[in-house]
């Protein structure tokens, strides 16, 4: 990867993959607010990712469909 990707470049995918993880999956309390604070300090192409409308959709989306599921994300991580 180093190769193709700036050490910066790879570091800015590693931190949307793990925000955009954590707001889609997530649906308990205060995992919005820890997302929204290290978005509030991430790199300007992270920030532009999140403001996009399709990402936003694809987030409300899982979100949704999280909700809906027949066991919570507590009752998971419970059981590891």
């Amino acid at each position: 990867m180093n190769r193709h990707y700036s050490y910066e470049e790879i570091e800015h995918v590693l931190l949307r993959n793990r925000l955009l993880f954590q707001l889609r999956n997530f649906t308990a309390g205060g995992t919005d607010d820890a997302a929204s604070e290290v978005l509030a300090k991430a790199p300007e192409p992270v920030v532009r990712f999140f403001t996009r409308r399709a990402t936003q959709w694809s987030i409300a989306r899982a979100r949704v469909w999280n909700h809906r599921a027949t066991i919570s994300d507590r009752d998971v991580l419970d059981g590891i």
